[in-house]
Parts: structure tokens; sequence; C-alpha cells
């Protein structure tokens, strides 16, 4: 069993005897995106995402999302994290581990990974959150890549909500090949307000570095904006 499932596994079992959050969110998307790229290539999506946090500080996770639409109904996404947080007041520290497994047929570039772990280090305060990751499999020839991201909540009016991510890639050259670590970048900005028991939020993003970029009608390296709409629902 894979040590990323057996870790939330044996964390969600620890709710029987321990005080501990258990939640689950569904959500209905326009198009899955992931580091401002389309990951459903496009396609609508649906995503389940369940979630769990014990008084510990150790915390685990796992979701999946399935598309369809100009393409046939696929699975294109499933994911494992766990971790330990230490929190003080308003400040949060994390470290943790996430699985990540793609669809391969939105890679464009055999050079990459449709399976991957990530390694993280964290940090946290009010509305804002940096995380630095590091994958040892992202790329085929194993090159340690690292990407670092901060979410943060902007501005909020009433029951409207405006969120901002902002992401860099860090890529070393290949062993024994001449050239500069190569960077990327990627942003989005998200409204979002909540609509009874549901959330309805749109997301504008763009990247430079196109991993899943077979989308309908567009070039590998269109760079063009992505936006997405989506309605969640927690539980």
């Amino acid at each position: 069993m894979d040590a990323v499932w057996l870790l939330v596994f044996c964390l969600f079992g620890f709710a029987e005897t321990a005080r501990a959050q258990i939640a689950a969110n569904v959500i209905l998307e326009s198009n899955a995106l992931f580091r401002g790229e389309t990951i459903s290539r496009d396609d609508p999506a649906v995503t389940i995402d369940v979630s769990y946090d014990h008084p510990s500080g150790f915390f685990a996770g796992a979701s999946f999302s399935v598309a369809a639409g100009d393409h046939d109904p696929r699975m294109i996404a499933n994911t494992q994290y766990g971790g330990f947080a230490l929190r003080r007041g308003e400040v949060s520290l994390e470290v943790g581990a996430i699985r990540r497994d793609y669809d391969t047929h939105s890679l464009y570039d055999e050079d990459y990974h449709g399976r991957y772990v990530e390694g993280f280090v964290g940090a946290s305060y009010r509305k804002i959150r940096a995380r630095i990751y590091v994958s040892p499999s992202y790329l085929a020839d194993r090159r340690n890549t690292f990407y670092g991201d901060v979410n943060a909540l902007i501005l909020q009016q009433g029951k409207w909500s405006l969120s901002g991510h902002a992401g860099l890639y860090a890529i070393p050259r290949q062993e024994g090949v001449e050239g500069p670590t190569r960077f990327y970048i990627d942003g989005s900005l998200t409204v979002a307000r909540p609509i009874g028991s549901f959330n309805a939020s749109l997301t504008v993003a763009n990247s430079n570095y196109p991993v899943f970029s077979l989308s309908k009608g567009t070039r590998l390296f269109d760079n063009k904006p992505r936006v997405a709409l989506s309605l969640s629902k927690a539980f």
C-alpha cells in the first residue's frame, strides 16, 4: 500500500478515539486548474476532497477529480497528502508530503512524470499562507525541482471575497548540460461568495510554464489566461 495512503487511513482511524475534524468538499467547475494551467483540457470537472485535522497537529487528506466534455469521461487527478502543523495563535508552521497523479494524456512532454511526490514546508499567518515544495520525481531524470507559492485573502467585503495566488518554479539545469536554472511563474485571482449552503467562485489564472497544455484549439505554449467558474459545497 502506498505510504501516503497508509498515513491517511491511520490518521482517519484516530478520529474514533480523539476529537478531530473530518471535512468533505464537492466542487463542480467549468475548468480544472492547477498552478495556472488546465489539467482537464478545458473540460468541466468534478472534484471530491476529504480532509482530516487532528488536535495534535497531524493532518491528512485525499482528493480525486473526473472530467468530461469535448473529451471522453476520465479521471484526471488524484492526490493524497499528510503532514504535521505546529499552531501558536494565528501562526502555523507545517511540514508534509503530497503524492500527485495526473491524467498522462494531459502531458505534452515525456520529460515530466504524471505521478510524482512533493515534500513541503510552510507557514501561515491569519489569511496568508506560503509554502516551498521540492520534488525528486517531477522530472524523468530525477532532478530536484522546486516550487514556491503564496496564497492570500486580499479583500473581504460583506459576503464577497478576493483571493490571490502567486507561484514560482525553479528547475536546475540537467547534470552535465550547461545552462542556467529555469524559472517560471504562475498566478491567479479568485472572486467568491456564498450562495445559501454553497460557495460560488470565478478564477482567472495564467502561467508561462504550460506543463498541462493539450487544450482544445490551442498551441502547447499559448500562455493564454484560463477562466473557471465553480460551485462547491462543504460537508
